[in-house]
């Protein structure tokens, strides 16, 4: 009986089950091992979490260069009448892949701390100090921080898209390249995010997609930094998780919907639930796998 293993006079019972096709077995435990659940299903969120938006902005980046690479396709079938007959659809196309960025971008960037505040105040903080860093010595950083808000409250990212193509290698190889631009005149023009002084360190023609790359590469260090400042959390919490996940799989057999319970005893229900997901351990393991991007992304360059 659950009654049987209330702690003293606080009238709770702690225990581990699944809800998995009616299955009752119970793994009994104490209260400091329910704290140390729920501990430990906190981090694992706010690091899935992280991971999960940061890997949305990979995504989002993936997607803007196979676009790219396609509208370079075109162009190579198509040559100058890609311009006179598809350029607006291939703008409208690119517009679209690099807004799909910019709010997957903010996402990330306005939630983080939260997410790490979650873990520890000292994990937050690391962060927060590392992105400032990051933003005060990279003005290709700051620039597409500051192009987020242009585009979401001003107009889309591309002004001008510019083909290009030449023989390199002593005419040997005929490259093909597509340049999206966004003019320096109308960013000019929201003195409110743009200040001229800012502008001035800017080149006059714009490269969004090298400033993508750039701004890319540079997250890829802030987010390898707070990977080494969480293994530590990852680690035990993943331990606690993964040890009462084998020990009910050892006593009961399949741990599909496990989870830890707070029981009162007065009210005969569950007070707390908290989800022992071994789908999440390997969601996280993946989604931290993920390469470091930062030395590719500096230089890339895609041949035809």
């Amino acid at each position: 009986m659950i009654e049987d293993h209330k702690e003293g006079s606080n009238l709770f019972a702690y225990y581990i089950c699944t809800g998995y096709m009616g299955q009752t077995a119970y793994l009994w435990i104490g209260e400091s091992e329910f704290e140390a659940i729920r501990n430990a299903q906190k981090a694992l969120f706010s690091i899935s979490e992280l991971e999960e938006k940061y890997n949305l902005i990979i995504s989002a980046y993936a997607d803007l260069e196979k676009e790219i690479h396609s509208t370079n396709i075109e162009y190579v079938l198509q040559g100058d009448a890609l311009f006179d007959q598809n350029h607006f659809s291939a703008r409208e196309r690119l517009n679209l892949k690099i807004m799909s960025l910019l709010t997957s971008i903010r996402l990330f960037q306005d939630r983080a701390p939260s997410w790490l505040s979650a873990i520890s105040d000292e994990s937050k903080e690391a962060f927060c100090v590392k992105r400032s860093e990051i933003f005060d010595q990279n003005i290709d950083y700051q620039f597409i921080e500051k192009f987020r808000n242009y585009a979401q409250h001003y107009q889309t990212p591309i002004d001008d898209i510019r083909y290009k193509g030449e023989w390199i290698n002593e005419r040997e190889t005929l490259r093909y390249t597509v340049k999206i631009q966004s003019l320096k005149e109308k960013l000019s023009r929201a003195k409110k995010i743009f200040s001229a002084s800012f502008l001035k360190k800017i080149d006059d023609d714009i490269d969004l997609l090298k400033l993508i790359r750039s701004y890319i590469s540079h997250l890829s260090v802030l987010i390898k930094f707070s990977r080494a400042g969480l293994s530590e959390h990852y680690l035990n919490s993943t331990q606690v998780f993964q040890s009462y996940i084998n020990e009910y799989k050892a006593s009961f057999g399949n741990p599909i919907g496990l989870k830890g319970c707070k029981y009162s005893v007065a009210e005969q229900i569950n007070v707390e639930e908290i989800n022992i997901s071994e789908r999440l351990l390997h969601y996280i393991e993946t989604a931290r796998s993920i390469r470091d991007v930062t030395p590719q992304l500096k230089r890339i360059e895609i041949s035809i």
